[in-house]
């Protein structure tokens, strides 16, 4: 992997405690992490997560990394993409409950159908798609897992052709490494949640991709500061607000950490991608074309 075209973030945590108490057989050789031999650094053995975050512009896709590494994370919406370019996040993970050490490489790319700011900035999905693949293969050799992103709620018709130009983009042999994240589920219960997982799973236009996400589909979501903001004169609301906030979302957190964790071990190599990136402009053509001559039978008629 490149480090140098990665941003590297250290989640928050005991890394001593943690690294003193991972290996057992440490202990027969040192007195543990007070150790004056380790002079103040320790090192040890991490298993490698690689990720590809991927989907329709405005998922929103950074913010799920931005709130992995701090859970009250809060972000307000500009109205428009702010993924210029595919970025490389390097974060470590600590599992405290088994004692692990995760490496994980995020490649965050820029949403497809995207809403530039200003026209002049606005390109095509094969130029987005070509960025990912160059970003790709510079920093990583091996994916380990495919997040497509999409909004809880608002999966609709434009998301949908997303994910279909994107899994052939792919291809199958990253379906049994890939899961779909329901973004902005802080806004929904449990069971409303439960009813969108149904909904996607039979809809006859979303099945292929629920069928395709093996993993399974996950929900997340971040403190809307935008909604909070209305009780900055009532403080003791906003934090009390912001708690129950955090309560809803820790269990979201956990079952998607959860899943990315079991995805340590299955790794698969990044092929070369350039020839479904051409077949998918070729589709794109053949879907022009076929709008075209619907249209002109409308007109015809």
């Amino acid at each position: 992997m490149d480090v140098d075209n990665c941003t590297t973030v250290h989640t928050r945590g005991s890394t001593q405690s943690l690294i003193a108490d991972n290996r057992q057989s440490r202990f027969t050789i040192t007195e543990g992490e007070n150790d004056k031999a380790h002079a103040g650094y320790y090192f040890d053995e991490t298993k490698t997560i690689n990720m590809l975050f991927i989907g329709r512009t405005q998922t929103p896709k950074s913010s799920i990394i931005e709130a992995l590494n701090n859970p009250r994370f809060c972000k307000t919406s500009s109205g428009f993409s702010e993924t210029r370019d595919p970025k490389c996040y390097a974060l470590s993970l600590f599992d405290n409950l088994h004692k692990n050490i995760y490496q994980v490489n995020i490649i965050d790319t820029p949403g497809l159908q995207e809403k530039p700011r200003y026209p002049l900035e606005d390109r095509t999905d094969r130029q987005l798609l070509s960025l990912a693949k160059k970003c790709i293969e510079s920093n990583l050799t091996k994916l380990n897992c495919v997040c497509f992103v999409s909004q809880a709620g608002c999966t609709n018709l434009y998301d949908i052709d997303v994910f279909d130009v994107l899994m052939k983009f792919l291809g199958l042999g990253y379906s049994e490494n890939s899961m779909m994240i329901l973004t902005h589920s802080d806004g929904f219960t449990f069971d409303k949640l439960a009813e969108f997982h149904a909904k996607f799973r039979t809809h006859p236009k979303s099945v292929f991709a629920y069928n395709y996400c093996k993993l399974g589909i996950y929900n997340h979501g971040i403190i809307n500061y935008d909604e909070l903001a209305t009780y900055v004169r009532r403080p003791n609301l906003q934090q009390e607000m912001m708690e129950e906030k955090s309560d809803h979302l820790i269990p979201m957190r956990q079952k998607l950490i959860e899943c990315f964790i079991t995805t340590a071990d299955k790794q698969i190599e990044v092929s070369a991608l350039e020839a479904v990136i051409k077949e998918n402009e070729k589709i794109k053509a053949d879907m022009m074309e076929k709008l075209w001559k619907e249209k002109k039978i409308k007109f015809v008629q």
